[in-house]
């Protein structure tokens, strides 16, 4: 952990997230550059996340002289990394204006900090329905186009009735249809039978659970999820 320049007190149990985007940003920008600092980007860029988490504000103070005691990196270097980071948009400088005009303090701006609310939500420390199903519902659309078989690792077990008789239904191979509605392929018990069956409403949420447990994402698929409207 680093020390923050206003030697707060403040000291934060949120993680440092740092989804997949940011990462093919960083990686990508160096292609085509004389001398590749993409992991020393990557690792400014997390010390400077750090930072924020512990001054508990996404702009820093953090004086040059401070950054390279800690890192080791030296001010050529410091400074071409961090114009390449605000090149990135990843972060940004603002330079405190006093009331005679005179300039003080520059601060440093983490940009794609993840508010509390959100990590907390990721990491379940808050019980979410509305926004776990945007996260589970995101997760699978952008992994499976409509009609894309999606298994699940375990039957799943359904009671309907079909022309009027009750009957069980078993499912491991799900698709969402060309409208999302998410559609099992069912076997009917004791029978050969096969049916499209839409998932009821009040089933959604359990079903899409299950199929995202199977199945790996990157983080910023959630991290897309969060940033979308209800």
């Amino acid at each position: 952990m680093v020390s923050d320049g206003k030697k707060s007190e403040y000291k934060s149990d949120l993680p440092i997230v740092i989804y997949g985007g940011i990462k093919s940003k960083i990686y990508s920008y160096y292609q085509d550059k004389k001398r590749n600092y993409s992991l020393l980007a990557l690792g400014l860029y997390v010390y400077l996340y750090d930072a924020a988490r512990i001054q508990n504000n996404i702009r820093v103070w953090l004086t040059d002289g401070f950054i390279r005691k800690a890192t080791g990196v030296g001010q050529d270097t410091l400074t071409s990394i961090k114009k390449d980071l605000i090149a990135m948009e990843l972060i940004d400088i603002h330079h405190e204006k006093k009331e005679d005009g005179t300039f003080g303090k520059r601060y440093i701006e983490v940009k794609f900090v993840w508010k509390r609310e959100a990590a907390r939500t990721l990491f379940h420390e808050k019980d979410d329905s509305q926004t776990e199903y945007k996260i589970l519902k995101t997760l699978l659309k952008n992994g499976f186009r409509p009609y894309d078989q999606m298994k699940s690792a375990y039957p799943i077990f359904f009671s309907t009735k079909l022309k009027g008789i009750d009957v069980e239904l078993e499912a491991d191979l799900f698709h969402f249809d060309d409208k999302f509605r998410l559609i099992a392929n069912a076997k009917v018990a004791y029978s050969d039978g096969l049916i499209k069956y839409t998932i009821p409403r009040d089933r959604i949420k359990e079903v899409m659970e299950r199929i995202a447990s199977s199945y790996r994402y990157q983080l910023s698929d959630v991290f897309a999820a969060l940033k979308s409207p209800p």
